[in-house]
């Protein structure tokens, strides 16, 4: 049985969009956009698919599920890649889902550490009732 106490809180060090529709237009929406700030590293993980990554700090679990859930609904990105745990494509290694090997390729495009107040300008709240992240 659990023992009573404080509810353990994950901290979460990044946040991401896993893009795997609409390639190029779908990265220069994201790095053109009011809503959410430069990311991080943009990862081509395979022909026409990245990932695009923010690093962040206070942010918590479920704050950052309601982000990554927002941010695939206005950018077009996969939505069953929306947990705040999931695993990202390793720089360097090969994607073997493919008949040849695509090697995963990432570029930094900022040195910042974002909070989820930089998100908002933008339409994100820390509420709990985040919903959607349309442009203004």
């Amino acid at each position: 049985m659990p023992q009573p106490g404080p509810r353990k809180t994950w901290s979460i060090k990044h946040v991401y969009l896993d893009v795997d529709h609409g390639g190029f237009e779908a990265l220069e929406a994201i790095e053109n956009s009011s809503i959410v700030p430069k990311p991080n590293y943009v990862l081509n993980s395979s022909p026409e698919k990245h990932q695009v990554v923010w690093k962040v700090e206070d942010m918590d679990l479920e704050e950052a599920e309601r982000l990554l859930h927002a941010m695939a609904r206005e950018f077009g990105g996969d939505p069953a890649a929306t947990e705040a745990t999931r695993v990202l494509r390793v720089p360097g290694f090969a994607n073997k889902k493919y008949e040849t090997n695509f090697y995963v390729e990432a570029r930094r495009e900022s040195t910042e550490t974002y909070h989820l107040r930089d998100f908002k300008k933008n339409r994100y709240a820390a509420s709990t009732n985040v919903s959607s992240v349309s442009s203004p």
